[in-house]
């Protein structure tokens, strides 16, 4: 929901940040909320050859996504 501009700007200010941070020893604090990490396994389609990842939590996670056939 930004610019390319904006979003140019934000990763030079953060590679900037990173490099002081590198460079001078100082602490490095990531904030930002709560972060979830679903527990997914690779697949790669035998019909139509792409690949997607699938959480376990999923009935079925061995059908593809993009033409609906098992792997």
């Amino acid at each position: 929901g930004i610019s390319r501009q904006t979003f140019g700007r934000i990763i030079e200010s953060a590679h900037k940040k990173i490099a002081d941070v590198l460079i001078h020893g100082k602490a490095l604090k990531i904030e930002g909320g709560d972060v979830a990490i679903k527990n997914t396994t690779s697949f790669t389609c035998g019909r139509c050859h792409r690949a997607f990842d699938s959480s376990h939590e999923e009935q079925d996670p061995k059908i593809c996504p993009h033409c609906q056939m098992p792997t």
